[in-house]
């Protein structure tokens, strides 16, 4: 009934949509659709340069487009809804084992409908429609939490490798849950078995792993993408956010002392050690992994565990012989209850509203520029055209914003370059818009406007198509297919 009411909701708002709205999405868009050009480990923005961002939920969204001839966009906007259900599946199970049936059906409503309930879904652990990485991940890691402490249980070497076989996964879909599980691995595993289950992990991601690691030996150069912040998970951010999770965390605090599972001890303390790294590190130099708001997702992941837990043991001291039915009634009740307020979320009122106002002019550039354009083409336009646009059709740009940019290749002279070009364009300077434009292989470029696109003629581009107010150009060097 949790899951039912919030899938009906979640369809319903990406409903008529063939685009999502957000820059995670379009980065993701990108990197679909290198895969279904045949360069699935290659960097969706930068020419000759590799995969450095969790490419799993990309290569699933090929596959999807591969098997539905749906466009990338299409499958990754109305997949978002069903993609996204092995998070609180996963996560009832795996209530259902540490805390028992009672316990999971609570815990799943609360983190379905209580968590999260006026920030979006991407910072926090909860359902929803849109296919952010960290989002369908949390599914994944909740399998690898039961994989974990059913390879302890059983402690055989066939299920330490299936459970590090599954953190592998993991990492190929997120960073964040990975480090969480690995934690977890080294509190559940003898030594023996943690080893298999590493090397089992490192085996499954080693596609990523060989670009980040041996490629780019994990040298970092642009650390916006790890280091972005989420306000409400920063130091000065914290106290607002346990109090508008207080009510979890209170019945959390009961919970640890009821359900004594070394599992979820576990991952509460693995995530609750990060959490706090991440917000220690805060205006110092000590590295960052991935933003702090992800290791939050999973501190109250599992606060949300011991809360179900200890809202099903008052439950059971007031009826115990009648607990099979008061607790799915109470579910039911609270799903009703819940259910206009839900309706207003972030996630369903503002995802949508940006998604429905993206320009159909946009969506036909894009088209056009995957169905019309060589495939090495690079594609020059303004910071906007190149995340939204240019890269999501499957062509490599000059420079991207950091937060979304190569970390382990310089931006700034990038973003530099990008906006040099398109200031000569601007200024008629033609000798510095060619010799820039060479330097970074530029074949075409997008512009947006009237006066952008008749100056970008003037410099000497030709134009190739117009939809509305957007234009795409061709420098002459560069041969159409």
């Amino acid at each position: 009934m949790v899951i039912a009411a919030a899938l009906s909701m979640a369809v319903a708002t990406v409903a008529g949509l063939t685009w999502p709205y957000d820059g995670d999405h379009f980065r993701d868009i990108a990197q679909a659709q290198a895969t279904l050009n045949g360069h699935p480990l290659s960097d969706p923005f930068y020419r000759g340069e590799w995969v450095w961002y969790n490419p799993l939920v990309p290569w699933l969204v090929a596959l999807v487009s591969l098997a539905t001839r749906a466009t990338a966009p299409l499958v990754h906007v109305q997949g978002g809804p069903w993609l996204n259900l092995l998070g609180p599946i996963a996560f009832y199970l795996l209530c259902a084992r540490v805390a028992g049936r009672p316990a999971a059906l609570l815990s799943l409503f609360l983190l379905v409908f209580v968590n999260c309930d006026t920030d979006p879904a991407l910072t926090c652990a909860t359902y929803s429609p849109w296919l952010f990485v960290a989002t369908f991940s949390q599914g994944l890691f909740f399998l690898g939490v039961i994989a974990l402490d059913a390879a302890a249980v059983a402690d055989t070497d066939t299920a330490a490798i299936g459970a590090g076989a599954l953190a592998g996964l993991t990492f190929l879909a997120h960073t964040a849950p990975a480090i969480v599980l690995g934690g977890i691995a080294v509190a559940m595993l003898q030594p023996r078995r943690l080893a298999l289950a590493g090397v089992a992990a490192a085996l499954v991601a080693s596609p990523f792993l060989w670009s980040i690691v041996v490629h780019y030996h994990l040298h970092v150069v642009n650390a916006a993408p790890m280091a972005w912040t989420w306000a409400p998970t920063t130091r000065a951010g914290m106290p607002a956010t346990f109090a508008a999770n207080g009510l979890v965390l209170a019945a959390a605090a009961a919970g640890i002392v009821i359900t004594r599972r070394r599992v979820a001890y576990a991952w509460l303390a693995t995530a609750s050690v990060l959490t706090l790294y991440g917000l220690l590190r805060e205006g110092t130099t000590l590295p960052a992994f991935v933003p702090t708001f992800h290791f939050w997702r999973y501190t109250l992941a599992a606060c949300t565990l011991y809360a179900g837990a200890a809202l099903a043991w008052v439950a059971e001291r007031v009826a115990r012989q009648w607990l099979a039915v008061l607790v799915p009634a109470i579910v039911l009740a609270l799903v009703a209850w819940r259910l206009p307020h839900y309706r207003n979320r972030f996630d369903f009122v503002y995802g949508r509203g940006i998604a429905a106002q993206r320009s159909a002019d946009l969506n036909a550039t894009a088209t056009f520029l995957r169905k019309s354009l060589p495939d090495d083409a690079v594609v020059l336009g303004s910071r906007g055209l190149t995340l939204e646009v240019i890269a999501p059709s499957g062509h490599r740009v000059v420079g991207v914003n950091p937060t979304w940019s190569n970390p382990y290749v310089p931006n700034e002279p990038r973003v530099a370059a990008r906006d040099r070009m398109l200031a000569a364009i601007h200024d008629g300077h033609l000798d510095t818009f060619n010799a820039t434009a060479d330097a970074y292989h530029v074949t075409h470029g997008v512009g947006l406007g009237a006066d952008e696109c008749a100056r970008m003629i003037a410099a000497g581009l030709l134009p190739l198509y117009q939809f509305g107010e957007a234009c795409v150009v061709q420098r002459r060097p560069s041969p159409m297919r």
